[in-house]
This record gives C-alpha cells, sequence and structure tokens, in this order.
C-alpha cells in the first residue's frame, strides 16, 4: 500500500470492532453483603449491615449470570468488607472456572496483611484490588474507622501486595 493512502474497507472493519468493543459491557460488579472489620463514621452501609450478607449459593447464581448475559471479562466484588468472607476463596475459583480471567475485590486490605491468605486469594483467581486508605497516617485513619490497628494492616495488606506482583490501585480521603 501506498504511504499517505487509506485503505478504507480496512479501517471500517477497525473503527467496527471498536465500537462493539466500547458497547459490551466488560466489566460485572456484584455486591457481596455488607459486613466489615471496621466501623467508618462516614460508612454509608452502615444500616445496612443488619440485612447481613448474601449467601453463596446466589452470589454464584449471580456469577454465572452476568458471565452468560454480558460476557463479563472481569468481576469486581464489594461490600461491606468481602475479605471477611470464609467463602470469598471458593467465589474466586468458581469465576475463574466459567473464564473470568480478572477479578478485583474493594477492601480495606487489612485481611490481606496476612501473607497466607493473600496468596489463597491469588491462587483462587483474584488478580487486583481497589483499597480505601481512610487518611494520611495511623492517627487519623484508625480514628476514621473506629479501629485501632487498621492503618498499619492495611499498610501491610498493601506492601503484601506490591511483594505479590499484584495490580492495586487506592482510594485515599485528604483530611
Amino acid at each position: 500500500m501506498e504511504t499517505g493512502v487509506v485503505d478504507w474497507e480496512a479501517a471500517t472493519k477497525v473503527i467496527f470492532k471498536v465500537a462493539q468493543n466500547a458497547s459490551r459491557k466488560v466489566q460485572g460488579y456484584i455486591k457481596l453483603g455488607y459486613a466489615c472489620n471496621n466501623r467508618c463514621l462516614f460508612c454509608t452501609a452502615e444500616w445496612k449491615k443488619r440485612h447481613g450478607d448474601r449467601d453463596t449459593r446466589t452470589i454464584l447464581d449471580e456469577v454465572e449470570r452476568i458471565f452468560r448475559e454480558d460476557q463479563v471479562g472481569t468481576m469486581v466484588y464489594s461490600g461491606g468488607e468481602p475479605t471477611v468472607r470464609p467463602d470469598l476463596p471458593g467465589i474466586l475459583r468458581h469465576a475463574k472456572g466459567l473464564g473470568i480471567g480478572e477479578q478485583n475485590i474493594q477492601t480495606n486490605a487489612r485481611q490481606l496483611s496476612d501473607r497466607g491468605y493473600l496468596k489463597h486469594l491469588r491462587d483462587a483467581g483474584l488478580t487486583s484490588c481497589f483499597v480505601s486508605i481512610h487518611g494520611p497516617d495511623q492517627g487519623i485513619h484508625d480514628w476514621l474507622t473506629l479501629t485501632s490497628g487498621a492503618f498499619e494492616q492495611t499498610c501491610a495488606g498493601l506492601a503484601n501486595l506490591e511483594s505479590f506482583g499484584m495490580r492495586f490501585v487506592t482510594n485515599t480521603v485528604i483530611w
């Protein structure tokens, strides 16, 4: 092909494919429940905690439905705090078995301070985390979460994510 000459047929195919992919929902989102190991002063879900967590079978069915109907490649799990659920590794494994290659949890990362637990989640299919940090230092973070030691555990969780080479982003409160 000559330089400066546009292959409009090829360009049209590329544009059509990009438009198809842009219009497809590629990320699923599942709320696991409202249980949490922090008691944040500003929590918008605090009143919902009385509803408890969703049962495992309902979540697995929802993962399957979202995968089937929306053909997602990424699943995001939130709560409350997903890591307080004993069934989280099984949920991740189930989704991975369906072919969902990217799995993310929205977390305070406190439980991820346990390297063995993080390895277990990674092996089950966890690929990334969205970590909330509620202040620039231990005093403010722990005061806002009403949980002594929360900042230290969150920072240790972040360090473990880094040491495992896992992707993460933080959502940080500026005080």
